[in-house]
């Protein structure tokens, strides 16, 4: 017997999309809400440098910056500054003219050689994520696709496979 609908292929495919409702929808509910940091500057005066820098990002938010000191003729340079402080850490909100103050002094006595240094900043959201409802709804999505499987895949009973077949034979060949 030759069904129309083949029910397991209905539930493979019904499983398949449940499964990426529930791992894109998460991801669309937090898309468009990175922290994004801009107008990176410093600026040296004697041992301190100050970084001033703007995150950009949601105001409800909190957000993990971190500060990496780069150099841009040694690309394997990366090195994460211990005696800072201002604008870093976690719990910062968004908005402009944050600022970080490195004491370079207490980490490099003799100073730095060179000049084509710069500082990369990550900002990290920390709010609570709202993945939970999206979560929910993949599963009843997968509980509706397991019910429409159950009803899809049932056998009719006391038909025959003649009865079922409403397409009419292929005319013989000449």
């Amino acid at each position: 017997m030759k069904r129309f609908l083949n029910p397991d292929r209905m539930f493979g495919i019904f499983l398949i999309s449940s499964l990426l409702l529930i791992g894109v929808c998460p991801a669309a509910a937090r898309y468009g809400k990175n922290p994004q940091v801009t107008n990176v500057q410093f600026e040296t005066k004697g041992d301190t440098v100050t970084i001033h820098y703007d995150l950009v990002g949601s105001p409800d938010a909190v957000y993990r910056i971190g500060v990496v000191l780069k150099k841009e003729s040694d690309q394997t340079l990366r090195y994460v500054p211990k005696e800072i402080s201002g604008d870093i850490g976690d719990a910062i909100s968004a908005g402009t003219n944050k600022t970080i103050i490195w004491n370079l002094s207490d980490e490099f006595p003799r100073g730095l050689d060179g000049n084509d240094f710069y500082f990369e900043i990550g900002a990290e959201d920390l709010s609570p994520s709202t993945s939970i409802p999206w979560l929910g709804i993949g599963a009843a999505a997968v509980a509706g696709a397991g019910v429409i499987w159950f009803i899809v895949s049932s056998k009719p009973t006391n038909q025959s496979a003649s009865n079922l077949s409403s397409f009419p034979k292929p005319p013989g060949r000449p």
